[in-house]
């Protein structure tokens, strides 16, 4: 599991990229990663109401804590995955 670190450093390298270089610069994978570190995060935090907590304030953590810089890790690489995405399954809206 990466670390709030990791996750952050992995995006920024992919967020300063191109984007027909996010292609292969592992985009994706930094979303996967990133918001399975979320997900981690989530579940020892809230234990099995992880999936309520998700989709509310709670889920974001207080500011300056991991859980806050992994949920923004983790929308910071869907911000960045999601064009490309889009953009590899021809929706172009």
């Amino acid at each position: 599991m990466l670390t709030a670190k990791e996750v952050e450093v992995v995006l920024t390298a992919a967020l300063a990229a191109p984007y027909e270089a996010r292609l292969s610069c592992g985009c994706g994978r930094a979303y996967v990663a990133a918001d399975a570190a979320w997900s981690a995060e989530l579940k020892r935090i809230f234990g099995k109401h992880a999936g309520d907590a998700r989709y509310t304030d709670r889920g974001k953590g207080e500011t300056g804590s991991d859980l806050r810089r992994l949920h923004d890790a983790a929308r910071a690489a869907n911000a960045a995955w999601g064009p490309v995405s889009r953009r590899l399954a021809g929706v172009t809206t």
